[in-house]
């Protein structure tokens, strides 16, 4: 077991004076009591679980080395979205856009 020296300012030192009195318990027990409530309700980051069970790394990236490409790849699949996304121009919807038919605004291109 390991011994450490702790400073206290005056409303800590009073803070664990007085859970010691109303616990009836060392100053030991509830700084190790804190300790343990403490490390229980932090909760890690997805990054750092991920890192703690093993699943960072431990998938096939398809012969190309971690994230390679990623960049081009969510571009294309959002280039591919928006083609989908427009609206078809057919023959009768010309026509009935020349005939005075509202037409709504062009949108620039990105």
């Amino acid at each position: 077991m390991r011994t450490i020296s702790l400073r206290l300012d005056a409303e800590s030192d009073a803070m664990l004076l007085a859970l010691c009195d109303r616990l009836a318990a060392t100053q030991t027990d509830v700084v190790r009591k804190a300790l343990e409530l403490l490390a229980d309700s932090v909760t890690p980051t997805p990054g750092a679980l991920g890192l703690e069970l093993g699943l960072v790394g431990a998938f096939a990236s398809g012969g190309r080395g971690n994230a390679a490409g990623h960049s081009a790849a969510i571009k294309a699949l959002l280039a591919e979205r928006r083609r989908d996304e427009r609206p078809v121009v057919t023959a009768e919807s010309r026509v009935s856009g020349a005939r005075g038919a509202k037409r709504s605004p062009r949108v620039p291109k990105p």
